[in-house]
């Protein structure tokens, strides 16, 4: 599936999300004609139909509340007519595998019972990097934390932008130092992904961000936080389009 319809199909979604077509044009700053001709393929004069442009496509995110490159990405599950627009098959069948749940960073802070029943959901996104193990899952970059001064580090995927989908497993007994990390600070409600450093004892370590806007998190005794997943691998975002 082209970029023009995965933005058209999501345009889709957030209208059913939000009720109207005028709630989403409201928000994204957008008149409800321009938002109705995109969703009926509308033709102009020169005869070719209206798409949704880089421009619009970041607009839609910001205005409703979206990860970047939120709208790049087919998220239109909607039963057996739907072919996903990951180079990966989803499957349905139980000797095949399927890719691990997408979750929000709050989401990802969630206690397990509640992610079964999001596993559990048909209509639960997935990762287009199938996986047999059950602890993973992903999570789309919300900010720019993770995204150092080097863009050669940024080309080779060892820093990470805005809508990057990064997807983590349990993380082993013993994390090597360097390796990023999410982890849920106490008290708090959403994840943070973080470089882990250790410390001189296993109750302290460092959260480094690869960005130095962002403030390094020390973990001890009286600011304590979990590690709730290791990186596997990242996927970046379309959003260049």
């Amino acid at each position: 599936m082209d970029i023009k319809q995965v933005r058209i199909n999501n345009l889709k979604l957030l209208i059913a999300e939000k009720g109207t077509a005028k709630e989403v044009a409201d928000l994204s700053g957008t008149a409800p004609a321009y938002i109705s001709q995109l969703v009926n393929a509308r033709a102009l004069e020169s005869g070719n139909t209206r798409s949704i442009g880089h421009k619009f496509a970041r607009d839609l995110e910001a205005g409703l509340a979206k990860p970047h490159g939120w709208m790049d990405i087919d998220h239109s599950v909607v039963g057996e007519e739907y072919t996903p627009s990951y180079s990966e098959k989803t499957f349905t069948d139980n000797s095949m595998q399927l890719g691990p749940l997408v979750l929000t960073l709050e989401q990802a802070a969630c206690p397990p019972e509640h992610l079964a029943r999001l596993s559990a959901s048909n209509s639960s996104r997935r990762a287009p990097e199938p996986t047999d193990d059950a602890s993973a899952f992903a999570i789309y970059m919300e900010d720019d934390s993770m995204k150092g001064s080097d863009e050669r580090e940024l080309a080779l995927m060892r820093s990470w932008q805005k809508g990057d989908l990064l997807v983590f497993v349990q993380p082993p007994e013993r994390i090597e130092p360097g390796r990023p990390v999410a982890a849920l600070l106490d008290g708090q409600k959403e994840v943070v992904i973080r470089v882990y450093r250790p410390g001189l004892t296993s109750d302290e370590f460092q959260l480094i961000p690869l960005n130095s806007l962002y403030n390094i998190i020390d973990v001890n005794e009286e600011n304590k936080a979990t590690i709730v997943g290791a990186l596997k691998s990242s996927h970046r975002s379309t959003s260049n389009y």
